[in-house]
This record gives C-alpha cells, sequence and structure tokens, in this order.
C-alpha cells in the first residue's frame, strides 16, 4: 500500500469516528398518546412503518423461498435484531 493511499483511509476512518460518536440516541416514539416510556417502546416496532415494512418484505421473501428456506429466514431476521440492539445497549 503506498504512502498516499494509507494517509487516505486513515483519513476516512478518523472521518467515520467522528461521525460515529456524533451521533445522538434515538429515542422510541408512538403514535399512542399517554402511554408510558416501557410500552411506547415495546409497541414501536409493531406501530412503527419502518419496522412493519420490512417484515412484510421478509414474509413475502420467505414465502417465495420455499418450506426449508423459510424457517432459518426469519431465525436470522431475528438473530439479527437480537444482536443490533444488543450492540445498542452495550454502547451507550
Amino acid at each position: 500500500m503506498t504512502r498516499f493511499r494509507a494517509a487516505k483511509v486513515a483519513a476516512r476512518a478518523g472521518v467515520s469516528l467522528c461521525l460515529l460518536m456524533a451521533a445522538s440516541i434515538a429515542h422510541a416514539h408512538s403514535p399512542i398518546k399517554g402511554i408510558g416510556g416501557f410500552y411506547a417502546g415495546f409497541l414501536h416496532p409493531v406501530t412503527g412503518l419502518e419496522h412493519v415494512l420490512p417484515f412484510a418484505a421478509l414474509g413475502i421473501l420467505a414465502g417465495q423461498q420455499g418450506d426449508r428456506v423459510a424457517p432459518a429466514l426469519f431465525v436470522f431476521a431475528v438473530y439479527i435484531i437480537v444482536l443490533s440492539s444488543w450492540i445498542l445497549i452495550v454502547a451507550r
């Protein structure tokens, strides 16, 4: 790797790290007013369109793949969700 390319990679890594550190915490919001924070967070994946659409797409994809792939696809999706939630909790 040339010296110029190494400097370019280091600069990109530094900028990426700064952007990641500058990100703020996302708070779950619920369209149902007057419920507590726990219930708002619990209902967020069910009432938020940004969560419902990927699961609908996942269901369509699983239906097209056949009987053997569908259960594994849902298990993999739940694993990714749990892993990303755990990473966000640990990152706090």
